[in-house]
């Protein structure tokens, strides 16, 4: 009995250090981007309203990677996106990168257009061609508050118009008496 137990013991012991070598490998592994399936890219932004870690990259509508880190550039004060992408999709050197929302009011994503160019960038590049998301409550700001040059500007142009109206119809009139007292 004594030695079935032996025996017993050794098995499990053999499979547990078996067991941890595989979970030693596979960590390794995938530490070292052996199977990696995503490439990192950046993206530089001026603002970055609404958009969050792990917000999807899409490509024509569909999910090609995720955000993994925003950060402020102290240098030039830029927001600097990190995402990863499928490695299998190659970025044209003319990509260009938008934060906008699914919905009106949905999660904001980045979204990729992929340019026409034949070279393509290689992972920890950066894309510099961004634009910021359009953020509702500015677009209703300006719809809302008058912009005082513009309203100036158009408050001119009518006065402008008003005056070169009344001049024509001032000049009209002139031209009509004219004629009336020469038919006279």
């Amino acid at each position: 009995m004594k030695v079935r137990s032996q025996r017993f013991e050794t098995v499990i012991g053999a499979f547990m250090l078996f067991l941890v070598l595989v979970s030693i490998a596979f960590f390794l592994i995938r530490s070292r981007g052996i199977d990696k399936k995503y490439v990192t890219f950046y993206a530089e932004f001026d603002a970055v309203d609404g958009l969050r870690l792990g917000a999807p990259v899409k490509i024509n509508g569909v999910t090609v990677g995720s955000v993994l880190k925003l950060s402020l550039d102290p240098e030039n004060v830029s927001v600097k996106v990190k995402f990863n992408i499928l490695k299998k999709i190659e970025l044209p050197e003319d990509t260009s990168a938008f934060i906008t929302g699914e919905s009106l009011f949905g999660e904001k994503i980045l979204k990729l257009d992929l340019g026409a160019s034949e070279i393509k960038m290689r992972p920890e590049e950066i894309i510099y061609q961004t634009q910021a998301p359009l953020m509702i409550e500015d677009l209703l700001y300006k719809l809302l508050v008058p912009d005082e040059k513009k309203s100036k500007k158009e408050e001119k142009e009518s006065k402008e118009s008003e005056h070169k109206n009344s001049n024509q119809k001032e000049n009209g009139n002139s031209i009509q008496k004219e004629e009336i007292e020469s038919s006279n």
